[in-house]
């Protein structure tokens, strides 16, 4: 015979009974994760726009000192050609080594280039690329060499035989100035090939 219950209760386990308060405890616990979330994303947000920034400051120095390489070999190949420092380059230009071509006791530009003084570890030309940042080139000449090779060769930028044109070599050594003191250098050979127009 089963047992008869005054009042129609369910049986419930003992700690069950006080579910008071539990949804604000799971509300709170999401809250609480979706907080750490956020402020993950937004830290690697603020990372992100912190090596963006950087890559910009990177890329400005560095297209500064190839623009050293781009811009000098003209001057160079002005010079050459002129056989004078060139003056009507200046400005854009500054040439470091001020003095008179003619003067034996002078160090410019033009008489570092030709060979007639020993070449300095300093810069020797400089320029603004965007109003503030410049750049510095230092120029070495390697020495002069008689270039071999028929036209459609030399044309080619492949050496042969049957030409006698000479051409003299020079290092340039490009620093690119950028924003928060960054620099780039970049260092490349030009090759003046005498006689002919150009600077590249």
């Amino acid at each position: 015979m089963v047992p008869a219950f005054k009042n129609n209760r369910k049986m419930v386990l003992p700690g069950l009974k006080n579910e008071n308060g539990s949804a604000i405890v799971m509300a709170l616990i999401v809250l609480v994760t979706l907080t750490i979330l956020g402020i993950a994303v937004s830290n690697i947000s603020i990372t992100e726009l912190f090596i963006s920034g950087n890559d910009v400051v990177k890329k400005i120095s560095f297209f500064n000192a190839d623009s050293g390489v781009f811009a000098v070999p003209k001057v160079i190949s002005k010079a050459i050609d002129d056989r004078e420092t060139p003056a009507s380059l200046s400005p854009p230009f500054t040439f470091i080594d001020i003095g008179d071509d003619t003067d034996v006791n002078d160090r410019t530009f033009y008489r570092e280039l030709s060979g007639l003084v020993d070449p300095d570890a300093g810069t020797d030309i400089t320029f603004k690329n965007d109003e503030t940042n410049d750049t510095q080139v230092d120029i070495e000449r390697m020495g002069s060499y008689t270039l071999v090779g028929g036209g459609a060769e030399f044309g080619s930028g492949a050496e042969g035989q049957g030409t006698s044109l000479n051409g003299i070599r020079f290092n340039m050594n490009s620093t690119g100035q950028g924003p928060k003191n960054s620099t780039t250098n970049i260092q490349a050979r030009y090759l003046k090939v005498l006689g002919t127009a150009g600077g590249l």
